[in-house]
């Protein structure tokens, strides 16, 4: 595992809403003591705030205690427990990187090593894109129709050439079955309705209009759900992710205008708002996944979960590709290789599809320089296309640094940059227009901008679904520009971004972008607390950073919260006896005051509706002191309770202690 991996399973564990179901605490609830029941684990909420990353990390710490608790038991005849995995493309998926054969997750384990322990595992998915290893070592196999991916479930059932095309066209209500020491045959299902709901006559009906009359000679179970009767509560998102995600794996990806107009077709009373709450939900949930891309009409790619990098990657070489056809008789070649992908007169283009960061632009030139070995004499220049004007130039910054890299052009994936770099190749020198804009003595003058208000922006929450490209652009830019800053910018220096950006997006970009969308994209990400403004003053205990106000990423305000609680703590305990910790959503309780660190907007709102001279319920304390990142967060006309006392980066510690 790489070091940014494993901070980053670490920022997943200790961050929402992982860091508060693993807590532990009084109320805790042991996975030990839950093997001998029948529990639903809903991983709902944990997707919509952590991701589908989350769920995974949760679900392979439950699975490893199953997995400690079938080995304690040891080798068994029959069946001791069952484990049920719903959706089992999100929690196992094929797409986990893998350095060996013998590295496997947890889940995988169970499929493969605790049969004799009597562990049973049922996987259930509407696609096959789950752990071949568990698709491998499963006895028994039922699929249904596969019109995208049969493929796969002719390698795992056995299939032949005749019997795979058969498996694209299963009626419904239809599937088939494989079993050990079996060949493959076919059977039909019936609806499954509870007779709570709906009378046996209703059920009969439901049963002969949901499947064909006709009954083979073997029936099998009664669990597929083929129609939807009055009485039988419809997931209604769960069917639309299914026709997002089939017309997804038929093309491998598609745009936001593209997704929009397939639901349309499926229910034309659809209103524009809710296809893209629809979309979000479904990118939430995992169902699709969504990466920000300026070469599209929306600025986003959607696929499959485990195929975002890919997708990005053909949409930059379509992009290249489709300007190289453009010209009459120009020659190049594609490569099927991990170095450059494809070899266009003297010139040769790497697509770099990952999100740049600082830690990684050392691996990112050793790549570079692998390639150019590679290639070798036969080659003038090689263009590397990034994603990302800032990585672009961070990445050139370190290319200029050294003489190894002469040969060597760095550009980011906009549609300028990259039919500047087509039409030197084409024509060996670019456009017109694009040479007038690089002349030097062409400068043009940066006037400072308005400087837009900070408190302004963190108390005006506003939705971007309505937003144009140029927004979507945004965010990605300012997001990027704060993490390749190691986290944290100067407020100054974010505006001369925005301005300086808006000035060199005039430059032919497909998608121009304005100073005052920029100011209104940080607006919105300082109101959704994406990034987070900390002012520092005189007092400096809390932080390194100098005097100014700062924009920080959540990685950073997660360190500086916890020194500032290290700190606080260690003040305050030596004067006030123990430290209470897990109280309700107060960082710690020490006597009768409890204490709240770099609040977020909805705790500081939850401080401010404290009328009640009892603050915490559970160890009694009557006064709360909250230290906020800056004072522009809190209203100059909010109402503060008596026994509320607002500290700032600027109170020195000794005033926190009250």
């Amino acid at each position: 595992m790489t070091r940014d991996a494993l901070l980053n399973r670490l920022e997943i564990l200790s961050g929402e809403p992982l860091g508060s179901i693993l807590k532990g605490g009084a109320e805790a609830l042991k996975i030990s003591t839950l093997l001998d029941k029948r529990v639903v684990f809903d991983m709902r909420h944990i997707a919509r705030i952590g991701g589908m990353d989350a769920v995974r990390i949760l679900y392979n710490l439950v699975a490893k205690k199953i997995f400690d608790n079938a080995m304690k038991r040891g080798i068994r005849p029959g069946l001791h427990h069952v484990v049920v995995l719903e959706e089992a493309s999100n929690l196992v998926p094929e797409s986990y990187t893998r350095h060996s054969a013998a590295d496997i997750t947890t889940g995988e384990s169970m499929v493969m090593l605790q049969r004799a322990t009597g562990q049973g595992v049922i996987v259930v998915s509407t696609r096959p894109n789950i752990s071949s290893n568990i698709l491998a070592n499963t006895a028994t196999k039922i699929t249904f129709r596969l019109p995208y991916d049969s493929s796969i479930g002719s390698k795992y059932m056995a299939l032949n050439a005749e019997q795979e095309e058969y498996l694209k066209s299963l009626k419904c209500g239809r599937a088939l079955i494989h079993v050990p020491s079996s060949s493959t045959f076919e059977i039909a299902t019936r609806l499954f309705v509870p007779v709570s709901r709906t009378s046996r006559k209703d059920t009969k009906e439901a049963i002969t209009q949901g499947c064909e009359t006709t009954e083979l000679s073997t029936v099998v179970h009664e669990t597929c759900t083929i129609t939807k009767p009055e009485g039988v509560v419809v997931d209604r998102l769960g069917e639309l992710a299914n026709h997002v995600v089939a017309f997804l794996a038929s093309r491998d990806m598609a745009t936001e205008i593209e997704i929009k107009s397939l639901l349309m077709t499926l229910d034309s009373q659809f209103a524009e708002n809710d296809i893209a709450e629809i979309i979000r939900n479904l990118v939430s949930l995992g169902a699709i996944a969504r990466e920000a891309l300026s070469l599209v009409p929306g600025g986003f790619v959607f696929t499959v979960p485990g195929r975002e990098l890919e997708a990005v990657r053909d949409v930059i070489m379509n992009y290249i590709i489709r300007r190289l056809d453009s010209v009459h008789n120009f020659e190049y070649q594609k490569l099927d290789s991990n170095g450059a992908q494809l070899i266009a007169g003297n010139y040769a283009i790497l697509i770099l599809p990952n999100h740049l960061k600082a830690s990684s632009i050392e691996s990112v030139l050793g790549q570079i320089e692998t390639c150019m070995s590679e290639l070798g004499n036969n080659i003038n220049k090689l263009v590397v296309v990034v994603r990302g004007s800032i990585a672009a130039s961070k990445l050139r910054e370190s290319i200029d640094r050294s003489d190894t890299f002469d040969a060597v052009t760095v550009i980011s994936a906009f549609p300028s940059s990259l039919n500047k770099v087509m039409d030197e190749l084409v024509h060996g020198k670019p456009h017109r227009s694009e040479m007038v804009e690089e002349q030097l003595g062409v400068v043009a003058k940066i006037s400072k901008s308005e400087r837009i208000d900070l408190r302004g922006a963190v108390h005006d929450v506003g939705s971007a679904t309505s937003r144009a490209v140029q927004m979507r652009l945004w965010f990605g830019l300012i997001e990027d520009f704060v993490d390749l800053s190691d986290g944290h910018i100067a407020w100054d220096s974010l505006l001369e971004f925005i301005d300086t950006t808006a000035l060199q997006s005039l430059k032919g970009r497909s998608a121009p972008m304005s100073v005052a969308e920029g100011k209104r994209a940080l607006t919105e990400l300082l109101a959704d607390e994406v990034l987070v403004a900390l002012r520092v003053g005189g007092e400096k205990r809390y932080t390194d950073f100098e005097k100014n106000l700062w924009i920080v990423n959540s990685a950073v305000l997660r360190n500086l919260k916890e020194r500032a609680i290290s700190l606080l703590i260690g003040e305050i305990g030596k004067q006030n006896g123990p430290i209470s910790k897990g109280h309700e959503y107060y960082d710690f309780c020490v006597g009768k005051k409890s204490y709240v660190v770099f609040p977020t907007q909805q705790q500081l709102n939850t401080l401010l509706n404290l009328h009640s001279d009892l603050a915490c319920r559970i160890c009694g304390s009557t006064q709360v002191i909250c230290l906020l990142t800056a004072a522009e967060y809190l209203d100059d006309g909010a109402m503060i309770p008596a026994n509320l006392i607002m500290k700032t980066m600027d109170d020195a510690v000794a005033e926190m202690l009250v």
